[in-house]
Parts: C-alpha cells; sequence; structure tokens
C-alpha cells in the first residue's frame, strides 16, 4: 500500500508493472529520470536482477577497501571491468545531475 503522487489517496500496487505504469505517468507530468521517482513506491533492488545487485556489491565492496575484483588485472573478467566501467559512468552522470538540479 502506498500514496499515488498523482492522486494523493492510498493506492495498492499490486505488480511491478503498476508502479511501472505509475512512474511512467509520474515521468510524464514531472520530467526526471525513473530511479528517482522509484523509491516512493518500492525498493529499488526489487527492479534490479540478483545478478546485478551482486555485481554492484562487488563494486562497492572494492571502491570502498581500495582493491581489485580479482588478484590482478589480468585475471579480471573483461565483462567485469566492462560492468564497472559502466557503473563509474552512471555514477558519475548522476551525480553531475544531482549537482546542477540543486543549483
Amino acid at each position: 500500500m502506498g500514496v499515488s503522487p498523482l492522486t494523493r489517496r492510498a493506492t495498492r500496487y499490486e505488480s511491478k508493472e503498476d508502479i511501472t505504469e505509475e512512474l511512467v505517468k509520474c515521468y510524464e507530468l514531472y520530467p526526471g529520470t525513473f530511479w528517482d521517482l522509484l523509491h516512493i513506491f518500492a525498493s529499488p533492488a526489487a527492479f534490479i536482477e540478483e545478478r546485478w545487485q551482486n555485481l554492484i556489491q562487488m563494486y562497492r565492496y572494492c571502491k570502498a577497501v581500495s582493491c581489485p575484483p580479482y588478484a590482478s588485472l589480468e585475471d579480471t573478467p573483461a565483462k567485469i571491468m566492462d560492468a564497472f566501467l559502466i557503473i563509474d559512468t552512471e555514477l558519475a552522470q548522476w551525480q553531475q545531475h544531482a549537482n546542477t538540479s540543486t543549483t
């Protein structure tokens, strides 16, 4: 059960599709990003597959303790390196958006 930001009434969201539909309506009225609005309705983790959540956790751990994900760069699979670069890029874009929207 949640409160719809569109109607300001209690609304029961039965599925991810219900939440997505409401988010699309909100996005059309209040341009922003999908992820900026998602937390109003549900945990964003519910919309991210477990394998991606695990990859994000690995990324955060590596950043927090300043260590590579594998023993060496040569041992690190290219798909992991690519994923980490994508996460870095997305975070930088999000930060840039956050900085420009608050000024």
